[in-house]
């Protein structure tokens, strides 16, 4: 169960979560009405992805198929994140395009990842997201950034600004924070361009999701599903997905919705025998590593699976006689990307 659904729970931080949206409303009046400032970065378009909620929404790899699209119509494409759980300050360029240049503990696991798997597209990370936009107008001079998780982060006008909904969490989660899983109220999706539901193909509430979005906006509502493209190991050697068919699996994690990776697997006919979750971006040791496999021995398991974004932080750690591999998720929308990014 989401801890969002524990009723009781919710009720008794309630008056934190009215705290917390009244200083949100005051932060975007202020906004709305030009009394904060919103920088515009001239020479290069931005696009920003974002969610209206905590939690993983498949975030990276609409991040990732965005870039691929708008890499494909022959722009130059840059990226820029916060850089979330990474051990250092200041800017980090993870690739300049040509070359990976940091490890995911400087750079944050997600921003590794995704300078792993998009070559040729140049990767920031940076909590400042001016000063990050301003040093790759000027050194790397790209067509296009994406922003990586800024619909809350103003600073920035952009061209795009896409919000991602998870749709297979039900509504009843949608308080606000702390009380439930919102950023921000329902009614700012109004400065969204476009909304994507993600995960439909795992949701029972899409149609409810639909109409409640359709009451606040007019935005095109565009549904994605998050498929699995393959099993890989370290090396990135590519498995047959129908090979963990019937077998028995023991998953780990540190994401935002385990959930989510747990059903993809299930999915493909596996058989979960034992599953470890971590906090999100949790960084491994050794220990954990080693504790997982011996578990895994003693339950005579097949197949040790891990998300794309953990083995990312896990390479330099891992025994390659372990059997542990990790999936990749490929996202699908029901428009081609290449019209939903036209800038």
């Amino acid at each position: 169960m989401n801890i969002f659904e524990h009723k009781w729970l919710c009720g008794l931080l309630a008056p934190l979560s009215w705290i917390y949206g009244g200083v949100t409303e005051v932060r975007n009046w202020f906004y709305d009405r030009g009394w904060l400032h919103s920088e515009k970065i001239s020479d290069c378009k931005i696009i920003s992805i974002g969610n209206i909620t905590v939690g993983g929404t498949g975030k990276t790899p609409a991040v990732a198929a965005i870039a691929q699209a708008l890499q494909q119509s022959g722009k130059r494409v840059a990226i820029l994140s916060r850089g979330y759980g990474r051990n250092t300050n200041g800017t980090v360029v993870v690739s300049d395009g040509a070359s990976i240049l940091s490890t995911p503990s400087e750079s944050g696991d997600e921003p590794f990842l995704l300078a792993q798997k998009l070559p040729g597209v140049i990767v920031i990370a940076e909590r400042d997201r001016v000063k990050g936009a301003h040093l790759l107008r000027e050194k790397f001079k790209p067509d296009v950034i994406i922003l990586d998780d800024a619909f809350q982060h103003r600073r920035i006008q952009r061209d795009i600004d896409i919000v991602l909904i998870d749709s297979s969490v039900p509504l009843e989660c949608y308080s606000m924070l702390p009380s439930g899983m919102l950023r921000e109220n329902w009614h700012n999706l109004k400065r969204a361009d476009m909304i994507w539901l993600t995960r439909i193909n795992q949701s029972a509430h899409v149609n409810h999701l639909m109409k409640h979005i359709q009451k606040i906006t007019s935005v095109p509502v565009i549904q994605t599903r998050h498929q699995p493209a393959g099993l890989f190991s370290p090396s990135r050697k590519k498995i047959a997905l129908k090979q963990i068919n019937g077998k028995r699996i023991y998953l780990f994690s540190g994401i935002g919705n385990p959930a989510s990776f747990r059903k993809t697997v299930v999915s493909l006919g596996a058989l979960v025998i034992s599953e470890k979750i971590f906090q999100d971006h949790h960084a491994y040791s050794g220990t954990d590593i080693e504790k997982i496999v011996e578990q895994a021995g003693k339950e005579h398991i097949d197949f040790i699976i891990t998300t794309e974004k953990d083995m990312a932080k896990l390479s330099a750690i891992i025994d390659p006689t372990w059997p542990i591999h990790f999936l990749s998720i490929e996202l699908e929308t029901e428009v081609p990307l290449a019209k939903l990014t036209k800038v």
